[in-house]
């Protein structure tokens, strides 16, 4: 595997110790199988102050919490208080910080789905409304989890958060590397990549800074979302949506024949016509159809993510697949 890269250099800088640790050996997975596992969560919080400020951190805000477990969830917390005084008489400033990591890994179906909930809230609250103080809190949930693909498949990285953060999900590999940032507030990025068979470190990093003291201080809260999904070439995204009795939608496309196999099922009887759609376009219609016809779909647009649909009386079933490879 490729060395790990720096996430962005947009992302709120902590101090060192705010390192992720080596990533501990992990036990081989069964041959063929895909797996998207935290192998690390830390949370973070500390004051920050430049060098010169003449204030004095009484009571220093630094607090730390790791876990290394490879269970599908993990839940860490790191919070702290603190103090700090300028020469000043009066001038005093309350540190808070908090940082909150919840990480779990699902598995529904073919699709694996890593997340990352931080919740960060960080304070420097001058007492008397303004500081002679330039000190700052900052928070910081940082993770990293092994992705090792059997087979090449669609990559997803999603971002969200609800308030002031700097946000990065990198998946370092050795034929492939993918980044995904996110500064803004309440705002959302994504980026989709298709990446060959082999092994990856994901890393997400979500950090917040309140603002300094010595500009009137103030409270930063964020919530921010991070997720890592990956799914086989033309594989269903979900369960079939509606009515699930007019037909049965299939696991996956054939991708090689561009391809689907249709069941239809006890909704139909007694229809006059069972329309099937894809991408929202009729590619057949069956006339008097009967619950356990089959019918193949051919010739259709694999390289693309697909919506197949089935209409009959007035209801309708449908499901939603990735894209079987990249244009």
């Amino acid at each position: 595997m490729a060395p790990a890269r720096p996430l962005a250099a947009l992302l709120i800088a902590l101090l060192p110790a705010a390192g992720l640790l080596p990533v501990p050996s992990r036990a081989a997975p069964p041959a063929g199988t895909t797996v998207l596992d935290p192998v690390q969560v830390q949370a973070f919080v500390a004051h920050v102050q430049p060098a010169g400020d003449s204030c004095t951190v009484t009571d220093a805000v630094s607090g730390t919490d790791t876990d290394q477990s490879t269970g599908p969830s993990v839940d860490v917390v790191a919070t702290d208080t603190g103090e700090a005084q300028s020469p000043l008489p009066g001038d005093d400033v309350d540190l808070e910080g908090s940082a909150r990591a919840t990480v779990g890994s699902s598995l529904v179906g073919e699709v694996r789905t890593l997340t990352v909930r931080a919740a960060l809230d960080v304070a420097a609250l001058p007492r008397t409304g303004a500081s002679a103080c330039q000190v700052a809190v900052a928070g910081q949930v940082a993770t990293s989890a092994a992705l090792e693909l059997a087979v090449a498949g669609w990559v997803t990285l999603t971002a969200t958060a609800d308030g002031p953060a700097g946000v990065g999900i990198q998946v370092d590999g050795d034929a492939h590397d993918l980044v995904l940032t996110l500064t803004s507030s309440a705002s959302e990025s994504r980026v989709r990549a298709f990446l060959e068979a082999g092994q990856y470190l994901v890393r997400t990093q979500a950090s917040a800074r309140s603002p300094e003291a010595s500009g009137g201080g103030g409270r930063v809260a964020s919530t921010v979302m991070t997720t890592v999904r990956v799914v086989p070439p033309g594989r269903a995204l979900a369960a079939a949506g509606g009515t699930k009795r007019i037909a049965t939608l299939p696991a996956a496309l054939d991708c090689d024949r561009s391809s689907a196999v249709v069941r239809l099922g006890r909704g139909v009887a007694g229809a006059r016509t069972a329309v099937l759609r894809a991408g929202g376009r009729t590619v057949r219609t069956v006339r008097g159809p009967k619950p356990g016809d089959v019918v193949t779909l051919r010739t259709l647009p694999v390289r693309a993510p697909l919506t197949l649909s089935v209409t009959a009386r007035g209801r309708a079933t449908s499901r939603s697949y990735e894209a079987c490879a990249p244009v």
